[in-house]
């Protein structure tokens, strides 16, 4: 098999990657969009503490001793149905993006939950496009022009 045969499967292996990736996060994008239009309903907030093993922290540099991790979890009733989840958001946060919300981050707090009135099971807290995911999505498609020129070039 000639070089640039080779090349060429290396590229399309990677546009493949590149178009999967940007698609879902597309759709991650969209559905952050939609959940805006959602109904609210009041919800609790539960945070659940777990030990976390050591890790590097760039500031910090190794963290040995016991840390504890905190996942947010939330539950709603809608038609008398109770519903939990801890998807907060849809596509790439990080959990700076909760710090508006920090006063209601508390065990057993009320918060303002978005449910898809198709299917309630399908809730989040933080509606709308995330800069993160704006950027990710950007850096996809510039990817996938980048490997098309590079395809086409060999």
């Amino acid at each position: 098999m000639s070089k640039d045969r080779t090349e060429n499967k290396y590229w399309m292996g990677l546009l493949f990657i590149a178009v999967a990736l940007t698609f879902i996060q597309v759709l991650d994008l969209y559905k952050d969009i939609k959940a805006r239009s959602w109904p609210t309903t009041e919800g609790d907030i539960y945070l659940n503490y777990y030990p976390t093993p050591p890790r590097f922290d760039q500031v910090a540099g190794y963290v040995m001793g016991p840390t504890l991790g905190k996942e947010i979890s939330f539950s709603y009733i809608i038609a008398g149905c109770l519903y939990t989840s801890t998807n907060t958001s849809f596509g790439f946060t990080f959990s700076e993006d909760f710090e508006f919300l920090k006063p209601l981050f508390r065990d057993h707090g009320k918060v303002k939950v978005y449910f898809n009135p198709h299917d309630p099971s399908e809730a989040v807290l933080m509606p709308g496009p995330k800069m993160l995911s704006i950027v990710l999505m950007l850096l996809g498609a510039l990817s996938m022009y980048w490997l098309l020129k590079q395809i086409t070039k060999s």
